[in-house]
């Protein structure tokens, strides 16, 4: 748990780049700024390094900022209505409510002490400004680094203008080696390429006019450096004097050094293959991050085949025009932001853009409909962190959709399919958003219709906006009667209905129709079906408890976590037992449902579903309660309350959970005195959320032991298998040889059972192992 909590604490904050140099004057400033400033911007042309001085400079800074330094890339953003999602998103602000989202982030940092970048502001320059001005005030303690080729021009701005690096003028100066910040560069990402390079009195001189000519911007030195694999300086030289000569015919209307950086980009771009050059231009159609596969479906064509394109992807990786990241989740390639726009000027040229944007889109169609299958079954995990990755292409998908009447339907048909981005991920804000906005574009009665206006409504509800939930149920009832598979509907409306009616405030309508959904939905094949029946089932055992039937509540939770075990499902499972610790406690069983509730928040904490944690608190809370420890439920009520305040609402308004709170907290306020408790209280409404969740996972660090054949174990299936393994003490990697799966897999379980189990190391699970064994 210790690690995780410090990756929480530590924010988000990307690996250091290379190739540092000459920068330590503008750093040192650029820190004495940030003690002194709240705001701070960090201007310059594109490829000076101003993300690369952000980053450098915020992680020298990293113990001032006790709830972390937080990164936002904004380049692949496009929508100024999307840019508090996006910091939200960053930041693990869940988006559940219906109330404005810069209000919910200003409530979020209110009280916290932390550095916020924002990277890449110059499109969204308005937007940006008013968010960072929006948040200062109501954060004393929050501190806002952006980079921009312009100021936010917000008061108490102060910036930071990065010139490029200084260079010699061969023409007036003797160069030295040593001394010149931008030869240093040049001969260090030379040495990276051809191992032994160094400045000597032989190429100083080309070096120099080469660094002069490209006017220090290192990003420009970076891409010239690159040729030197294949070419002497003095021939890059003369060729990008070549190139200079050529755009000097050009437009006089750009900057100089943004002239500059355009000449390196094209220069570099005409020393590509042809191929290669067709590849970079389809390219940039991805917002930030992207795959190999995604390159193959997206951007290979008769021209270029898609088995050739890995090849091509290699050369431009070593052109170093797309960067390469490979981190436990698996490989990814990126464009800098400046050598996107070049392709995506290509793209134009060559008259491709909107054919390779929607291959783009149609892409990311097609991925989203497969993980909305595969969801209710085992790699939850895995699906949701593409999710998270390629959430800016999915964004870019969407706009494309919405920027035209005829590609609405499918729009909608990836709005809803991404029922695990908008509930799980706990994207309800931005997934209404989307819902809405292709529904409002066309009336069309298609199955995509269908859905999104069911996943709309559903959204709607666990936001609270009864209303709405009520009216797209209203409207789906004459969509279905009247589609040729109608019938297939049945239980998705009855779902909905049982939602709208459990939350509206009648538990007893809604176990009518969550019954009749439970029935139907076996027979239903489709993407939603085994996620829905499951869901249904959670809740339909949580309304059956509050009515008072608690013997059938605890059948349908057997019945439930008995399908998720047999489906290799996590997430639902984790509902399933929060609201088997609920039930438990509602028989007098509290010890037992404090167990099984502590593996449903330790399930929730390993998926980042916030709304979850939220509701498992409460739980443990309630439990807490019941067993005399008057002091621990009031610290358990303050977090989460906190953790309810980011949704807007409370126990989802659900008035029968309300009173149970509010006569627990009555009644411990009297045994303990109002200062006692609201001192607690206040101590759990303080907690970060990863000290939140410490806390409520250590009462018991030894979890009791459970037969193999209880389906209400805490660990699934395919932990228990993973736990013996680790306890013959078998490696991760040799976990992952012997399962056939991928070792970050293996890494993610045993994560998980140690999180689950309150553990630190795998010679406790070993232990545990053993003393299930006798």
């Amino acid at each position: 748990m210790s690690e995780r909590a410090d990756r929480e604490r530590a924010g988000n904050l990307p690996a250091e780049m290379t190739s540092f140099i000459g920068r330590e004057e503008e750093l040192a400033g650029l820190r004495r700024l940030l003690d002194s400033a709240r705001l701070v911007t960090v201007t310059g042309v594109g490829g000076v390094g101003k993300t690369r001085i952000a980053v450098r400079a915020a992680a020298g800074m990293r113990r001032s900022f006790p709830d972390g330094v937080w990164f936002v890339e904004l380049s692949g953003l496009r929508e100024a209505e999307l840019l508090a999602h996006a910091v939200a998103n960053a930041l693990g602000v869940p988006d559940q409510s219906t109330r404005p989202q810069i209000d919910v982030l200003a409530d979020w940092v209110e009280k916290r002490r932390l550095l916020l970048i924002l990277d890449t502001c110059e499109h969204l320059l308005d937007a940006c400004a008013m968010l960072a001005e929006t948040l200062l005030r109501a954060a004393p303690g929050l501190r806002v680094l952006a980079t921009s080729r312009q100021p936010l021009d917000v008061p108490g701005e102060h910036t930071l203008a990065l010139a490029p690096l200084p260079v010699p003028d061969p023409e007036h100066q003797t160069p030295s080696l040593t001394g010149s910040p931008s030869l240093a560069l040049f001969a260090e990402r030379v040495a990276a390429v051809v191992p032994g390079f160094t400045l000597d009195e032989r190429n100083i001189r080309s070096v120099a006019a080469l660094c002069h000519r490209l006017d220090g911007i290192p990003l420009a030195i970076e891409l010239a450096a690159v040729r030197r694999r294949a070419l002497s300086v003095e021939q890059i030289l003369a060729r990008l004097d070549d190139r200079f000569r050529l755009l000097a015919r050009g437009s006089r209307t750009s900057f100089p050094r943004h002239q500059t950086l355009r000449t390196a980009i094209a220069w570099s771009h005409e020393l590509c293959e042809p191929e290669e050059q067709v590849l970079w231009a389809r390219l940039s159609v991805f917002a930030r991050c992207f795959d190999l596969d995604a390159a193959e479906e997206v951007c290979s064509g008769p021209d270029l085949p898609a088995e050739s394109v890995c090849t091509y992807l290699a050369g431009l990786v070593d052109k170093s025009i797309v960067v390469c990241e490979e981190d436990a989740d698996g490989v990814r390639y990126r464009l800098l932001d400046v050598i996107r726009e070049y392709g995506a000027e290509r793209l134009r040229d060559l008259g491709e853009e909107h054919r390779i944007r929607r291959r783009h889109r149609d892409h990311f169609l097609r991925r989203a409909r497969e993980i909305d299958r595969a969801w209710a079954g085992p790699g939850q995990h895995e699906l949701l962190t593409w999710l998270n990755h390629n959430h800016a292409n999915l964004r870019v998908a969407l706009e494309l959709c919405a920027s035209d009447p005829e590609e609405a339907d499918a729009g909608l048909g990836i709005a809803g399919s991404l029922w695990a981005l908008w509930i799980p991920a706990g994207h309800l804000r931005e997934g209404r958003r989307w819902t809405e906005l292709m529904l409002a574009l066309t009336d069309a009665p298609t199955p995509n219709r269908v859905r999104a206006l069911w996943l709309c409504g559903l959204i709607a509800v666990l936001q609270g906006d009864i209303e709405r939930g009520t009216r797209a149920l209203a409207e789906l009832r004459p969509l279905a009667a009247c589609h040729p598979g109608g019938a297939s509907f049945q239980p998705f409306l009855d779902h909905l209905e049982g939602m709208a009616a459990g939350f509206g405030g009648d538990p007893v309508r809604g176990v009518e129709a969550f019954s009749r959904a439970v029935e139907t939905y076996p027979s239903v094949e489709g993407e939603a079906a085994a996620p829905g029946r499951l869901t249904v089932q959670a809740m339909l055992s949580l309304m059956l408890c509050v009515n008072g039937d608690v013997d059938r509540a605890f059948a349908v939770l057997r019945g439930l976590l008995e399908e998720c075990d047999r489906l290799g499902e996590e997430w639902s499972r984790a509902y399933g037992e929060s609201v088997h610790g609920f039930v438990l406690l509602s028989m007098g069983r509290a010890e037992e449902g404090e167990a099984v509730a502590r593996s449903a928040l330790a399930t929730f904490w390993s998926f980042r579903d916030a709304v979850g944690m939220a509701a498992v608190l409460d739980v443990l809370a309630w439990i807490a309660f019941a067993t005399g420890d008057h002091e621990r439920f009031a610290v358990l009520l303050g977090a989460g309350r906190q953790a309810w305040s980011s949704f807007g609402h409370q126990l989802f308004s659900w008035d029968v959970l309300l009173a149970i709170r509010a006569d627990c907290e009555a009644r411990a306020r009297e045994e303990i005195g109002d200062d006692a408790f609201e001192a607690a209280c206040r101590k759990g409404a303080e907690m970060r959320r990863e000290e939140a969740v410490a806390y409520a996972l250590s009462l018991d660090p030894e979890p009791p032991p459970v037969d193999d054949e209880d389906p209400l174990a805490p660990l699934t299936p395919r932990e228990r298998e993973i736990a013996l393994l680790v306890a013959e003490g078998l490696s991760n990697r040799e976990i992952a040889e012997r399962l056939v799966i991928a070792k970050r897999t293996a890494d993610s379980h045993v994560e998980h059972i140690l999180t689950k189990l309150g553990f630190s190391t795998r010679a406790q699970i070993a232990a545990w192992v053993a003393a299930r064994r006798r």
